[in-house]
């Protein structure tokens, strides 16, 4: 019984690591959103952060600033549910490795 909890505490610790690793990944992935056709493109890193954003100079030239603001602002959010779901993805994965990797018997019948 000993060595199966220490079993566990060794896979859980495992996991752990494996979870930071994956997150630290992940932070280094960009993930990008654009609107009016590619007038707007918006580059964020896996942690949320924009990297980059370009403007196509048409869109200055017209002066609307209320439809420039309203592109950048679909770009934007173009590329955060991108990030949102690579990070849905990961984490069921994740979630997925960690039910797996524990050979707990009767696990498979809770999960």
């Amino acid at each position: 019984m000993a060595d199966m909890f220490a079993n566990v505490l060794e896979q859980a610790k495992k996991l752990k690591e494996d979870y930071e690793k994956q997150q630290q990944e992940f932070k280094t992935q960009e993930f990008s959103g654009s609107s009016g056709g590619g007038l707007i493109n918006v580059t964020l890193t896996g942690d949320g952060k924009t990297k980059d954003l370009t403007i196509d100079p048409s869109l200055v030239k017209d002066n609307d600033l209320n439809m420039l603001q309203d592109l950048i602002i679909a770009a934007l959010n173009s590329a955060h549910d991108k990030l949102d779901e690579a990070s849905g993805a990961t984490k069921n994965n994740m979630a997925s490795d960690f039910g797996a990797n524990l050979n707990i018997p009767g696990l498979d019948k809770i999960f």
